[in-house]
């Protein structure tokens, strides 16, 4: 198993590895990683702007803020 996620198949793709990128304090937003608490009109554009430039991972359902004591990831509805 790869250790980077933006280099991990589909089947690699664990919420516990999620979990662990998101639980990092120094893990930030970049041009190819994208953090998005929910659906909304913007990941429509956040998707055509990493299409249309280096490509890269957008996880929705994670905050883009750590605060200290609380988990990331919120999930979304199905």
């Amino acid at each position: 198993m790869n250790t980077s996620l933006f280099a991990a198949s589909a089947a690699d793709l664990t919420i516990e590895r999620i979990r662990a990128l998101a639980a990092r304090p120094d893990q930030v937003e970049s041009l190819t990683l994208e953090f998005k608490r929910e659906y909304s009109k913007s990941l429509v554009t956040t998707i055509a702007a990493m299409a249309n430039t280096y490509g890269g991972m957008i996880l929705v359902g994670i905050t883009d803020k750590a605060e200290p004591g609380t988990d990331r990831v919120v999930g979304v509805d199905a």
